[in-house]
């Protein structure tokens, strides 16, 4: 066998790379909805729609944790909480609009019931619908209270809903500094201040 029979078939045929390149067209980013809250307290459309949806929330929780809400023979989910919310005494029901469509919730609890009292405020309740789901607009959503309210926040998670999980941890590693950790069997609860 001579040199010539041991060079690869291939290399004689070879074209320079550049003959194949495609240029890619560029597309522009869209740009982000814009993000609003509306305060149920305030607004009897975003008080019905929190009615309206917020068994669809308790339904998603139950998934993860079964014997936290139960519904009763009149299909209603209990304990009911909600009208503690829309009690203008205690926290701050808000609803949170993208680009003009209702996309989902935040309950704030600003006062000492039901929370850590090193905390300003607890996040008690955090509801994206499918339809804003897993294209960070919940970072959205937290980044933006995270900028009107700062100071010391409270968040429980239930230990096996892992994308809630993911997403506190995220945003506490990066936005914040850890006061206080607890996990137990079913939740997660973090104290932590907003950097």
């Amino acid at each position: 066998m001579t040199k010539a029979d041991k060079t690869p078939f291939i290399s004689s045929f070879c074209v320079p790379y550049f003959l194949f390149v495609i240029p890619l067209k560029k597309t522009p980013l869209k740009p982000l909805p814009t993000l609003h809250f509306q305060n149920a307290h305030h607004s009897a459309a975003a008080a019905d729609w929190l009615r309206a949806v917020y068994p669809l929330y308790l339904h998603d929780l139950t998934r993860y944790e079964p014997t936290l809400y139960t519904l009763d023979a009149a299909g209603q989910w209990q304990p009911d909480r909600l009208y503690w919310w829309l009690d203008e005494r205690h926290g701050l029901p808000m609803v949170i609009t993208l680009g003009g469509k209702t996309a989902g919730f935040v309950l704030l609890n600003t006062t000492p019931h039901f929370r850590n009292l090193r905390a300003d405020l607890k996040i008690s309740e955090f509801f994206i619908v499918n339809e804003f789901r897993r294209r960070h607009h919940g970072r959205r959503v937290v980044e933006r209270l995270a900028e009107i309210y700062g100071g010391v926040w409270e968040v429980e998670a239930i230990r096996a809903n892992l994308p809630a999980v993911r997403f506190w941890q995220g945003f506490i590693e990066n936005r914040s500094t850890i006061l206080e950790q607890i996990e137990s069997e079913a939740h997660y609860n973090w104290v932590f201040k907003i950097s």
